[in-house]
């Protein structure tokens, strides 16, 4: 695709719209002020794997009620700095969390503005809401990396449990550590209850 730009307003106000993919837009630049605001029915959003992508226009989002989480497509190349306007999600008040690589500039955004993350290769354990990676040296382990919540909501009160479990139950992970930034800047909880099974606490967790 030779796609740049999406200009302002340009998918405002389309209340059948679901889904935006745009992770073949290599060449993409910008995003226009209002660009996909006031679309009621979005939930997924994919931006491209590009350094290219360099601004974020005011209220892209805005008032999008439904939308979940945003990709940010074939993190591993990495993103360049983004110009993400502090309004660039308006009033969309429900986006849960953004799926992108750790330790650059998108994940500096999320933790920055209160949004959750997961990172490149993680998994969701929807029971209880905890993102985790496997232990690169066992891989019967699991790292703790963030926590999105759950559909009953977010709990203030957050109690890691000692095992996790994958691949739709088949595998019950033994949680032995809590990764780098895992729940750095969170102005959420009140309390952490850490398993006994914990044996390192990662930087600025």
């Amino acid at each position: 695709s030779n796609l740049i730009t999406i200009g302002n307003y340009a998918f405002a106000e389309n209340p059948e719209l679901t889904e935006i993919d745009l992770s073949v837009a290599k060449k993409l630049e910008t995003l226009g002020n209002y660009a996909f605001s006031d679309n009621s029915k979005l939930q997924k959003v994919t931006l491209p794997a590009s350094t290219s992508l360099t601004k974020i226009g005011d209220y892209a989002f805005n008032e999008c009620h439904s939308m979940e989480y945003i990709i940010f497509d074939g993190e591993y190349d990495g993103y360049g700095e983004i110009e993400i306007s502090d309004c660039a999600f308006g009033y969309t008040y429900y986006i849960r969390y953004i799926i992108g690589a750790r330790k650059s500039y998108i994940h500096d955004y999320a933790l920055n503005h209160n949004i959750s993350f997961v990172g490149v290769g993680e998994y969701v354990d929807h029971e209880t809401g905890f993102v985790y990676r496997e232990d690169y040296n066992d891989y019967s382990k699991a790292i703790i990396t963030g926590y999105l919540g759950t559909e009953l909501g977010f709990s203030s009160d957050l109690i890691i449990p000692e095992t996790i479990a994958g691949y739709g139950g088949y595998v019950n992970y033994e949680v032995v550590a809590i990764d780098d930034l895992a729940f750095a800047y969170n102005r959420r909880f009140t309390s952490v209850v850490i398993p006994k099974t914990v044996k390192e606490i990662g930087f600025a967790a």
